[in-house]
This record gives C-alpha cells, sequence and structure tokens, in this order.
C-alpha cells in the first residue's frame, strides 16, 4: 500500500445538511405581482460545461413551476465565471436577474486572483448540485489505470499536459494529485471553461482533465474519453467502476457545488419564493433527463446552508492553496 499524502478539501458534507426541507411552498411564498416580466438568468460558463448542463436543465423547467413565466438565459464567459458573476453583481435586485455558480467563484478565486466581488455581494438561492471531480484521458491513450498514469508521468517529468479552467476546483484538484504522487505535469488553462478543455482533450491537444461527471458522463458512455479516478470518498453511482483516487494510495478528495445567486438586497420574499421554486424544480424528473450526468448528485440546500457551506470550504481550500504554492 502506498504511503498517502494527505490534500482533502471534504465537499460532501451531506450528513450536516441531510434532510433540508423548506419550510413553505412555491405556491404559498409567491410575491403578489412576481413575477411581471421575463427573468434573465446569467450562465457565466462556455456552453456544454457542467454548469451550463445544470442551468438549462432547470431554467428550462423553472418556467412551469412559475405559472409559465418566462425565463431567459445567456452564457456570459470569461474569467471562468468571474465576468458573468460580476455582471449579477452590477444588476438590479428586483428579482428579474439571477445566475447560476460554481463555487469555486467563492472558495477558490478570490484566493488565487483579484476579483471584484466578495461573497456578501449576492443572495443566496440554495445549492442544487454537490459533485466530485473524475480524472479522464483520450481513449486513445497508452494509460488504462491511475497508477499507469503516474507512472508514467513519473517518468517523464514535464512532459504530460493537462488543461482545466485556471483557479477552479479542476485546477485546484490536478495540482493536489500532482503532489500527493510526486508527479510533474505541464499545466494548459482554458478561459472558456472546462467544456473547452474537454474540446482540447477530445482533439488530442492536452493529455488529461480533471472535470466533473456532468462534463465527461456523455463521452465517457461513447467511449471517446477514459476515466482513470474520481476524487471522491466513496465510488460514486455513475461511473461504479471507477476507483477513487483514495482506492489508488492517493487521499485526494475536491469537487464542487452548483447554486444560483441574485444580487446583494433582494427583497426577502422575492428570495424566499425563487428559493422555494428552484427546490421544487429540482425535484422535476425532466431536469435529470436533460442533465443524466448528475445522477444521484442532485440535493437541495437552503440559502443559509449554501451560504455556511461555501464559508466553510472556503476556508479549507484557502489552506490547501497556501499549501501547494497557488495563492495570489
Amino acid at each position: 500500500m502506498k504511503k498517502m499524502a494527505r490534500f482533502i478539501v471534504v465537499l460532501l458534507v451531506l450528513s450536516l445538511f441531510a434532510g433540508s426541507a423548506l419550510a413553505a411552498t412555491a405556491a404559498e411564498l409567491k410575491p403578489e405581482g412576481y413575477p411581471k416580466k421575463p427573468i434573465s438568468l446569467i450562465i457565466p460558463y462556455a456552453a456544454g460545461g457542467a454548469a451550463d448542463i445544470v442551468a438549462r436543465a432547470i431554467g428550462t423547467n423553472l418556467s412551469a413551476h412559475m405559472d409559465g413565466a418566462q425565463i431567459n438565459m445567456t452564457n456570459v464567459t470569461g474569467g471562468n465565471g468571474v465576468v458573468g458573476i460580476t455582471q449579477l453583481k452590477g444588476s438590479k435586485n428586483d428579482g428579474y436577474t439571477i445566475s447560476i455558480y460554481a463555487s469555486p467563484l467563492f472558495e477558490i478565486t478570490p484566493f488565487m486572483n483579484d476579483v471584484p466581488y466578495v461573497m456578501d455581494d449576492f443572495t443566496y438561492l440554495g445549492t442544487v448540485v454537490q459533485r466530485p471531480n473524475v480524472l479522464v484521458v483520450n481513449a486513445d491513450s497508452p494509460w488504462q489505470t491511475l497508477e499507469e498514469f503516474v507512472a508514467y508521468c513519473k517518468e517523464n517529468p514535464g512532459k504530460v499536459t493537462f488543461g482545466d479552467p485556471a483557479a477552479g476546483s479542476a485546477h485546484l484538484g490536478f495540482e493536489a494529485l500532482n503532489k500527493a504522487a510526486g508527479i510533474e505535469l505541464k499545466f494548459v488553462p482554458y478561459s472558456g471553461g472546462t467544456g473547452e478543455a474537454i474540446t482540447a482533450l477530445l482533439g488530442k491537444h492536452v493529455d488529461a482533465v480533471v472535470a466533473l461527471p456532468a462534463d465527461t458522463y456523455e463521452y465517457i458512455r461513447s467511449g471517446a474519453l477514459r476515466p482513470l479516478a474520481v476524487q471522491s470518498a466513496e465510488r460514486i453511482d455513475i461511473l461504479p467502476e471507477v476507483p477513487t483516487c483514495l482506492e489508488c494510495g492517493y487521499d485526494v478528495i475536491v469537487g464542487l457545488t452548483n447554486g444560483f445567486v441574485a444580487p446583494a438586497g433582494l427583497d426577502p420574499q422575492i428570495a424566499a419564493y425563487l428559493e422555494a421554486v428552484i427546490a421544487e424544480t429540482l425535484e422535476d424528473p425532466k431536469v435529470l433527463e436533460m442533465d443524466p450526468g448528475d445522477n444521484g448528485m442532485l440535493i437541495s440546500f437552503t440559502a443559509e446552508e449554501t451560504k455556511t457551506l461555501l464559508q466553510n470550504t472556503a476556508e479549507s481550500f484557502k489552506t490547501l492553496i497556501e499549501e501547494l504554492g497557488l495563492g495570489n
């Protein structure tokens, strides 16, 4: 058994929040006269990535749970989410502009880059997905297992490339594995998000990517990509044959959450309604039909639980970032 290096960021805190439920239904919380015009949903990532998939799965079905309200979804890319979330910050806090987020925007990016926002610039509307990372390579690559991959990297330091968005949990997940396994890889950053990095991997422009199950599931199922390990405490339902890094001797547990936010100062009644209607939409079977890669990973945390989770995980990531020497 290999000596395990410990680089753990624990995101899967289900025992802390299990069984959470909103006190009232969306219908009971609906403010009179709201909404009276279309709601804009900012997706601060490129099309095809995990956050885009879940945003569209929920956004498309949100209308049916809001008495037919029109939901206009727009991708606002750049800075691995920073451009879009900053646009949200500058929007009116009237309940007509919301955004999905990936938790690194609050848990990682501020410790690795200067950003024009802080957590208190937003109203939190709940968590909808909680995912671990998965390490994938092109199906044509020579590596069948994580052990083979690590062995090759040790024999060829700096030769293997990995592509991921900078300042995200994917990047951090790979850097943690690099240090835990004692390997050296060349990082190729992709500002367009994970979807862009996976496109590069499919085109064999990079050798490996750490991404989310929702990003990689269809490519794994089609045989285009090969998963080597998941960065979770236990194997996951949709990839039951894929071992964890822990099983392979590397104690690396890294992932992220997705949720929804609005600008700070949102009317509490509107915020409570949006929180409830998002949670109810999450239970709609049509959501998972549009987002099969998140099977077993959809989860509803309240707004209060969401902010607590982000704050606590940010502290863990900050420590890891400092240990890895990646801070700004």
